[in-house]
């Protein structure tokens, strides 16, 4: 016999003794919910489900049987809902809903599958991974822990999670830090861990000026020029703007994790001293040269006078002395 024609053929009987129970039998297999009515609406959805698990339509069969189970909460039910979800490899959540099964007043034929379920238990949870995630005391505040796309609370620091085999992302976020993505496939009954430490998001600076290729100089190290943007570590930090026969622009930055500190540094000439104009120097010049000549003009030595001459006569005329 066929795996399919069992679960249907077990189910099938299942369903013929809940059909054939008094109102209050069958309330007491509900768990002390529903009613005759309930029972009433549940028991087509639930055939529906047995003719779908016959074709081993396995997620159809589910469906109507969850449905069956909102309307009459019957360990019955509850069985062939496990079983579907074992078939489709969902684990965890069989694991769940044979406990659950386990956990009710079990009578008449759902007593008879007391054990199956305690077997079908045993093999789910070798088949199961064990995901650890671990978040050390300073990462959990404001930490928001997602595995699979569902929120975890990280508050205990160590999580040990029981998944179904397969692919698992493990996604933690949190405000000024660069978010973390974990992706593990695991396989029946392997055990995985994952440490959640989260690093700071980097802060950004953009720099402009009004004097093109002026130099961006951050902590002492040249970085580039206008204009100009880098990630850069969060914290205080001295900024220097810089061009030639410009005032530097200074600056003091205290840039949080993931902000952006734009400047605009608009520089203005630097003032010339004046040895630095055309005219001083010419002046300079001027007087200098001024000097030169006087200075020459004092110090030269006198020239000795020709001597006399007496013209076409022959005189020649001596020096008056006393």
């Amino acid at each position: 016999m066929s795996l399919s024609r069992f679960v249907a053929l077990g189910a099938l009987l299942a369903v013929m003794v809940l059909a054939s129970l008094p109102p209050a039998a069958a309330s007491a297999q509900a768990s002390g919910t529903g009613s005759a009515d309930s029972r009433a609406a549940a028991q087509p959805i639930f055939n529906e489900g047995l003719e779908l698990i016959e074709g081993q339509r396995w997620a159809e069969g589910l469906d109507r049987f969850r449905t069956a189970y909102e309307l009459f909460e019957s360990p019955t039910i509850a069985f062939n809902i496990a079983y579907c979800e074992r078939a489709l490899g969902q684990y965890v959540e069989a694991l769940e809903t044979f406990e659950g099964f386990l956990s009710m007043e079990l009578t008449g034929a759902a007593a008879s599958r007391e054990q199956e379920a305690r077997d079908y238990i045993r093999e789910i949870e070798a088949r199961l991974t064990t995901l650890t995630i671990e978040v050390p005391g300073d990462q959990r505040d404001g930490l928001e822990l997602l595995v699979d796309g569902r929120a975890v609370d990280p508050a205990a620091g160590t999580l040990t999670l029981r998944l179904n085999p397969g692919a698992h992302t493990v996604h933690a976020q949190r405000d000024g830090h660069q978010p973390l993505f974990v992706d593990r496939e695991m396989g029946p009954g392997t055990r995985e861990r994952v440490e959640v430490r989260l690093v700071p998001s980097p802060a950004h600076l953009r720099v402009a000026s009004n004097v093109p290729e002026a130099v961006v100089i951050l902590d002492g190290e040249a970085l580039g020029t206008v204009p100009f943007g880098a990630e850069i570590t969060p914290g205080r930090h001295e900024l220097e703007v810089q061009s030639e026969d410009y005032v530097t622009h200074h600056a003091i930055l205290d840039v949080a994790s993931g902000d952006t500190a734009r400047v605009r540094a608009n520089l203005s000439e630097a003032p010339v001293p004046i040895y630095g104009r055309w005219w001083f120097w010419t002046g300079i010049a001027v007087v200098v040269a001024g000097a030169v000549v006087a200075t020459w003009a004092l110090t030269r030595p006198e020239a000795e006078p020709p001597p006399y001459d007496g013209g076409n006569l022959g005189w020649v005329v001596g020096a008056l002395t006393r």
